[in-house]
């Protein structure tokens, strides 16, 4: 593979194991990237944060997105699942300024629930959207039949015919004690 900044060409072997230490280096720590960065340029190869930047989605759209992919398919494929959503700061998102949120979306399986697949390991997928809009849980469950599991927020609610949402009785007992009342009302 040519990387694009130099002549040199590098194995496939070398490109490999290249990658696999940019992803553990990327997750872990900036610092340690340009450590590599620097390690290779002594051995004659130019790497720019770009290069490394552009491997790392690459790898994703090719390798890791079609496992995502497959997840999600037996994750819908069950008849209880649980939802959540959580605040996440992006910088420097398109459209948006540095103190907006965007949301991280999280469904998993449970522990409880009959699996098409007969795998008892549990299946957790996280999903990045902008926003807290009801059309993100409704795109990602399109597919689904059975019990979500979720907190009170509405978004859940209303979804297609299909899916019927359960609450969180410790959503229920959190929000009632913060207001004063008992959660044992119906």
């Amino acid at each position: 593979m040519k990387n694009d900044t130099s002549n040199i060409t590098i194995s496939k072997i070398e490109y490999h194991n290249l990658l696999a230490k940019i992803t553990e280096l990327d997750a872990k720590n900036q610092w340690l990237m340009e450590q590599l960065k620097l390690s290779k340029k002594r051995s004659g190869i130019n790497l720019s944060r770009q290069t490394m930047s552009n491997w790392l989605i690459t790898a994703t759209e090719n390798w890791l997105l079609p496992i995502y992919e497959k997840l999600k398919e037996k994750l819908l494929s069950c008849d209880v699942l649980h939802a959540d959503e959580t605040t996440l700061q992006v910088l420097r998102e398109p459209g948006k300024t540095a103190q907006s949120k965007s949301y991280m979306w999280l469904y998993r399986t449970s522990g409880d629930a009959d699996n098409p697949a007969d795998d008892l390991r549990p299946i957790v997928l996280y999903e990045y959207q902008p926003s807290r809009s009801r059309k993100h849980p409704e795109a990602f469950l399109k597919y689904f039949k059975g019990y979500l599991h979720t907190d009170g927020y509405e978004a859940y609610h209303g979804l297609h015919e299909n899916i019927t949402v359960v609450g969180c009785s410790v959503s229920r007992t959190r929000h009632c004690s913060l207001r004063g009342e008992s959660s044992m009302r119906v």
